[in-house]
């Protein structure tokens, strides 16, 4: 059964899909690792917006240092990129207020990409922000 990931600290929240662990809460509370068997690796964390960045600054500046961007889409208030690093697809979606930032980032084999695009979906698409103030 699926459980869920409230985080304490910045209030974000995510579905944890039955077939993965989750690492211990580092000591910050800023978040947490989850991974499975298969080489599936997720980070939810916030952190506090100290710099005043914007959806704008802050996608400009996730997308430095890869080369092409596969995908890429902004709504209100958050942007999602993925890309390919080596043999892996990785995934980010990102939440930007002027308080704090709350970001998903996925990374997986490319190998097994269509086993884990439904599962980037369903996480992204449970993974709320908390306040954002």
């Amino acid at each position: 059964m699926d459980g869920a990931y409230i985080n304490g600290r910045f209030g974000f929240s995510i579905v944890v899909l039955e077939e993965f662990g989750m690492g211990p809460e580092p000591a910050n509370g800023d978040g947490r690792h989850l991974y499975d068997r298969d080489g599936c690796y997720v980070t939810a964390s916030g952190r506090h917006n100290y710099l005043g960045a914007t959806l704008e600054s802050e996608m400009e500046e996730r997308k430095e240092g890869f080369d092409s961007v596969a995908y890429e889409k902004k709504g209100k208030g958050w942007f999602v990129l993925s890309w390919y690093k080596e043999d892996d697809i990785l995934y980010l979606k990102v939440y930007v207020g002027p308080g704090a930032i709350s970001t998903l980032h996925v990374q997986y084999p490319a190998s097994m990409k269509e086993r884990y695009d439904e599962v980037v979906t369903i996480m992204s698409r449970s993974f709320r922000p908390g306040d954002l103030e």
